[in-house]
């Protein structure tokens, strides 16, 4: 018999990521979203396969201890180590926990915690793949490349199904719930929310304003189809300001071939991933990310903490970026709309100024104190259960 709560009025969310925790990306999301939900009437906890030493948290349990997990990620699969994550997740939730689970559950656990019950509670990072396979492969057309996303029929039907259990969804952002209804999921299981940044990622503001030196700009994300590196490479070459393009992040396939032309560029400059952006932030003028397909990045939540005014396609803005206010929003391929946005930044030093203050100032909307206890105050509300 499983445990039932004896704790009158105090709540639980159960939460599985089954995936490796570090300080970054999704996991560091994940965590973030989790710990900020929980308050005194509501507790929410997250249980991963296993982390990073450094990941100390009363929020997050460990399947596997960090001591002992480079032995265990050697003797076991990846698919028997989330299948025991999943088996230790079923054994400890309760009769009335909330299950909340985020990419990567498998199916298997969705329908036994639905057989049993649970109200459940799903988590899209990115957009439904039904839409994002359209999207993608039609760039990989129009560049005559072959696809090389892990886009299956089986994984969407797999996130069809997923949905189709669930109570209700999280959005991170206009696009994701956009995507989601155009692939026939109802509108009341969609909650609208966001992701974001923590205190200590929201800099000093401080602006720039001398006239006549040439201009930073950076690309923070994986270099590669998705984030629109082609577009942006482009772009900022026929745009000719005075200034250094920074890219930076990883190169996925065919990400060489498509930088290959621009390595020799004497405005482009590309740059390992780290996983101290802080400085590069701290040292930019504007961000840009002509992203085709996203969910809600948090490389643009950084750049709000930066203080920095974001060049972006609709995708790459999150829903966190007002057009004309804390920067541009631009279809990707509007190549006119690019070169004249990159070109304001350059001899309108009073407009980023605006968006750069513009941009600092809406940063504190989304600390991930005030994100979580959104979230929070939202799914009791659809459950009909105080906080």
């Amino acid at each position: 018999m499983r445990k039932i709560e004896t704790k009158v009025g105090k709540k639980r969310i159960l939460c599985i990521y089954p995936s490796y925790f570090c300080n970054r990306g999704v996991s560091h999301a994940c965590l973030s979203v989790v710990s900020s939900m929980s308050s005194s009437n509501l507790n929410v906890e997250v249980m991963g396969i296993s982390s990073d030493k450094e990941i100390s948290s009363p929020f997050y349990t460990n399947t596997i201890s960090p001591t002992i997990n480079p032995i265990a990620y050697r003797l076991f699969s990846g698919e028997k180590l989330q299948r025991l994550c999943e088996y230790r997740f079923l054994k400890k939730l309760r009769d009335d926990d909330i299950a909340y689970l985020w990419p990567g559950t498998s199916i298997n656990l969705i329908e036994k915690i639905k057989r049993q019950g649970n109200k459940i509670v799903v988590e899209n990072i990115n957009c439904h793949q039904f839409i994002s396979r359209q999207i993608l492969d039609s760039e990989y057309r129009k560049l005559d490349l072959k696809p090389s996303h892990t886009i299956t029929d089986d994984s969407i039907q797999d996130e069809f199904r997923k949905l189709e259990l669930s109570d209700y969804v999280f959005s991170p952002s206009p696009a994701v719930s956009e995507s989601l209804l155009s692939s026939g999921i109802a509108n009341e299981k969609i909650l609208q929310t966001s992701y974001g940044l923590s205190e200590n990622e929201i800099f000093e503001c401080q602006f720039n304003y001398k006239k006549n030196r040439p201009l930073t700009a950076i690309f923070v994300g994986r270099i590669g189809v998705r984030k629109g590196i082609h577009l942006v490479l482009n772009y900022w070459d026929k745009a000719n300001i005075n200034g250094i393009l920074k890219v930076i992040g990883q190169v996925e396939d065919y990400g060489q071939e498509i930088i290959e032309p621009f390595l020799n560029h004497p405005k482009i400059q590309f740059l390992k991933y780290t996983n101290d952006l802080k400085k590069l932030y701290r040292d930019a003028d504007f961000f840009i990310l002509p992203s085709l397909e996203e969910g809600s990045p948090l490389v643009t939540y950084l750049a709000l903490g930066a203080g920095l005014p974001c060049l972006v396609s609709p995708m790459g803005s999150g829903g966190i970026i007002k057009d004309g206010h804390e920067g541009f929003i631009i279809d990707p391929h509007d190549e006119s709309g690019w070169i004249a946005a990159i070109r304001q930044m350059e001899i309108k030093p009073e407009l980023r100024e605006y968006q750069s203050k513009a941009a600092w100032k809406s940063a504190a909307t989304y600390l991930w104190k005030n994100v979580g206890q959104k979230r929070a105050n939202e799914l009791l509300y659809r459950l009909e259960i105080s906080n």
